[in-house]
C-alpha cells in the first residue's frame, strides 16, 4: 500500500511528528498547503494536524482537496495539550469524525492521538492571551477542586519545553 503524510501545523508539533513518522518509515511528507490529490500515487493517507477547540485543524481543506470521485483511506492522527486518551476528549473527536466521513471522500482506517507541546513563544498574541487566562483560573483553584483539563492546562503551561512522545513509538508501529 502506498501512503503519504500530509500534515497541518500552526506552531510546530504536528510537522515535528510528521517528519520524524515519515524518516522512520520512509513515507513521502507534504504540508497541506502543498498538497494536491495524489489518488493516482497514494491509497492511502496519513494526515496529522492539531485539534483546537474540538476540531481537527486543516481537516476541511484537505477534504476539499481530495477526488470525490474515489474513496482514500485515511489515517488521522491528531495533535493537541489535552490528554487524547480521557474518554470525553477522545469521543468528541471521533464523532465529529465519524460524522464526515460518512459523506466524504475518505475511509477512515485509524484515529490517533498525541500530546502536543505548548511553544509560549510562538503563539499568536490571542492564543497567547488565551492559554494564559487558562492558566492563570486554573491556578487559582484548589488542586482537588481541578478538572482533568485544567490539570492538561497547567502541565503544558509550566513544561513546555518537551514534546510527550510516551504514545509515538506504539502508534509509529501501527501505521
Amino acid at each position: 500500500m502506498n501512503k503519504i503524510i500530509v500534515y497541518a501545523s500552526r506552531y510546530g508539533t504536528s510537522k515535528h511528528y510528521a517528519f520524524k513518522i515519515a524518516e522512520q518509515k520512509k513515507y513521502p511528507i507534504c504540508s497541506l498547503d502543498e498538497f494536491v490529490d495524489h489518488k493516482k500515487q497514494y491509497n492511502e493517507l496519513i494526515f496529522i494536524a492539531p485539534v483546537y477547540m474540538g476540531k481537527v485543524w486543516g481537516l476541511d481543506k484537505l477534504i476539499r482537496r481530495l477526488d470525490h470521485d474515489d474513496q482514500v483511506e485515511l489515517t488521522l492522527l491528531t495533535v493537541g495539550i489535552y490528554n487524547p486518551k480521557r474518554g470525553a476528549n477522545h469521543s468528541k473527536i471521533q464523532k465529529k469524525i465519524n460524522k464526515i466521513s460518512k459523506k466524504e471522500p475518505f475511509k477512515l482506517q485509524s484515529l490517533y492521538h498525541l500530546r502536543g507541546q505548548l511553544k509560549l513563544n510562538k503563539l499568536s498574541i490571542t492564543h497567547k492571551l488565551l492559554i494564559k487566562a487558562l492558566y492563570k483560573n486554573a491556578k487559582k483553584q484548589k488542586p482537588q477542586a481541578l478538572s482533568k483539563d485544567e490539570r492538561d492546562i497547567i502541565k503544558a503551561y509550566e513544561h513546555s519545553k518537551q514534546a510527550d512522545d510516551t504514545e509515538f513509538s506504539e502508534i509509529l508501529a501501527r501505521i
